[in-house]
């Protein structure tokens, strides 16, 4: 999902600082957020941006306020696509960690094969 905020456009990358981020302003874990909570999902939303221009190392602070500003402008079906992203993401990350952490699971070739 690309999306332009403070003239600086970029692609949402998902990442465990998304997830930090989100602990430390809601106080509590990801997986316990209540389901289909505007606030929650905001509140993702916001750390998503902050830790994807962390990643992209765009030297620009989003306050939360300026966030809220951002938002206001975007067309109401910013939560649908924010939500499929994040969803597809997760499932993606999800997926690929089942497959790494499974027994006798490698992704390089074995020598002795």
């Amino acid at each position: 999902m690309k999306v332009k905020i403070k003239g600086k456009e970029f692609e949402l990358h998902y990442s465990m600082r998304m997830y930090i981020l989100y602990e430390n302003i809601m106080g509590k874990n990801l997986n316990v957020i209540e389901q289909g909570t505007t606030t929650s999902l905001i509140i993702l939303m916001y750390c998503a941006v902050v830790a994807s221009m962390q990643y992209h190392r765009i030297n620009e602070h989003v306050a939360y306020e300026e966030f809220m500003d951002w938002l206001d402008e975007q067309p109401p079906t910013v939560f649908a696509e924010f939500g499929n992203w994040f969803t597809s993401a997760s499932e993606t990350y999800t997926s690929l960690k089942k497959v790494s952490d499974e027994p006798g699971e490698t992704s390089e070739p074995d020598p002795n094969a």
